[in-house]
């Protein structure tokens, strides 16, 4: 679990922090700001996660990967398609994430305490 980085996704913008830190920062993204959409600009989204995943505390001399548990916090009507999904999965690994893992709209935003058990229900 040190490895995790727990990115909280809205619109036009990311929050970000490692489990067990008090790290917690806020990176804009234009690839956020689609009208319709979460999912925007791929090559910003992209660089957005390399960004965050850069400037979280290393493992190991920045041998290790950190697995991720991304947060898709805005309610979308419909909810997210699996286009969606897979968009921000993809940013993420070619970001730097090792594993990641996506939670949609069903939780509010989590506390370090909560992120265990839910990633063990993802």
């Amino acid at each position: 679990m040190s490895n995790l980085v727990y990115i909280k996704v809205f619109k036009g913008y990311i929050e970000a922090r490692t489990y067990g830190k008090n790290n917690e920062k806020k990176f804009n993204s234009n690839g956020l700001s689609h009208p319709r959409s979460l999912a925007g600009n791929y090559e910003e989204v992209e660089t957005a996660f390399k960004k965050v995943l850069s400037e979280q505390p290393k493992m190991l001399l920045g041998l290790i990967t950190p697995n991720v548990l991304i947060h898709l916090i805005p309610k979308m009507e419909g909810g997210y398609t699996s286009t969606e999904i897979r968009f921000f999965r993809e940013a993420a690994k070619s970001g730097g994430a090792r594993k990641v893992y996506l939670m949609t709209d069903k939780y509010p935003p989590l506390e370090d305490k909560d992120l265990y058990e839910t990633i063990k229900a993802l």
